[in-house]
């Protein structure tokens, strides 16, 4: 028997199953380009503009523009003024409303009467209440000076004080008496009127919640506070920091209410906004970090972040005109790389090649 050399026999098993082998790399290699090149891993997107239209809240004249196309403002800077009344509606309104404060005051001229005589009464009560008191003092004092004249009679009886010294007391005494006697006839006929006035104790009490005066005070008060915010240059400030991109009225213009005055672009951008087709959609998750691609011969390159996605398809119109059907799209917020400077509208590329969630 004769041995057969191993390389005979290496060649023999290689030619038996290198088609097989060649065959089963072949598929595997088309396996592999078509879950990469096969499927898209590419779409665009653009970065968000975030333009803020600044609008006329009420309807009048444009008196004032300060703000400038392509001036850089900050948050909160005077951009223009409306006024928002015609002088000739304000003075008919203003006519009105005197007639009405007019009105009014008549009707309430017998409550302000009523109201003064009160004051009157109770000013009234109080001087009485004071006599009394005045009076109470003068009968205590009498008191004092007869126990003074007794005392001073006594110790002239004994020759202990001279006759003028006993005077002095006995004229102290009379002129205390005649105090009281008068003060006392003044307080009997002041009660009196008192009695016969009391009616003018029971009046209207003002401060309630339903007090007329207050309310219609209240009621004048509003209304003037409203003319005069009519009256009053409605100022317009930027809500945001950024560019004026466009300017849509000028001064002298009459504005309707919600019609846009001028428009703002945030200069530095917040987000990239994608277009993501129908067939990727399984492909992308929240959080997952994608490339992001500036377009022309110097092409820059970083990573994104997928903020959000919505949860609707929208349609986009095929301009190129290889499609005849519209093309469905999922938008999708995309953070701005780092290290790219990106303007406001431009135009990127997104793919999702080593695209990994973190």
């Amino acid at each position: 028997m004769i041995a057969t050399p191993w390389r005979v026999r290496f060649q023999s098993l290689f030619f038996k199953t290198a088609p097989g082998l060649m065959f089963v790399g072949v598929c595997a290699a088309c396996a592999v380009l078509w879950n990469r090149a096969g499927f898209p891993t590419e779409f665009v997107g653009d970065v968000e503009i975030g333009a803020v239209v600044v609008s006329a809240p009420d309807g009048g004249t444009l008196t004032n523009v300060w703000g400038k196309l392509h001036e850089h403002v900050a948050a909160g800077t005077p951009l223009a003024e409306i006024v928002t009344t015609d002088p000739r509606t304000v003075s008919s309104r203003l006519a009105v409303m005197r007639g009405r404060m007019h009105l009014t005051e008549l009707e309430m001229s017998p409550v302000l009467g009523q109201q003064r005589n009160a004051l009157d009464y109770a000013q009234l009560s109080l001087n009485v209440s004071r006599l009394k008191v005045e009076l109470a003092t003068a009968r205590v004092n009498l008191e004092r000076a007869i126990s003074e004249l007794r005392r001073s009679e006594a110790l002239q009886r004994q020759n202990l004080i001279s006759e003028e010294a006993v005077d002095v007391s006995r004229k102290a005494q009379q002129a205390l008496e005649a105090e009281v006697r008068e003060k006392s006839a003044f307080v009997t006929e002041a009660e009196k009127t008192l009695l016969r006035l009391s009616y003018l104790a029971d009046t209207f009490v003002p401060g309630g919640e339903n007090d007329p005066l207050r309310q219609a005070l209240r009621v004048q008060e509003s209304q003037t506070r409203a003319l005069e915010d009519k009256i009053r240059p409605l100022p317009l400030h930027a809500p945001i920091e950024g560019v004026i991109t466009a300017v849509f009225s000028r001064s002298g213009e009459h504005v309707i209410p919600g019609a846009p005055i001028l428009e703002i672009t945030p200069a530095k951008p917040e987000r990239i906004l994608g277009r993501l087709p129908k067939s990727m959609i399984s492909r992308v998750q929240p959080g997952m970090l994608v490339s992001v691609s500036t377009r022309g011969l110097d092409s820059e390159s970083g990573w994104g972040r997928v903020l959000g996605m919505s949860p609707a398809l929208k349609i986009e119109t095929n301009l190129t005109g290889r499609s005849a059907s519209p093309l469905p799209y999922q938008a999708i917020s995309i953070s701005i790389p780092t290290k790219l400077s990106l303007m406001p509208g431009e135009p990127v590329n997104i793919s999702l090649r080593h695209a990994a969630i973190q």
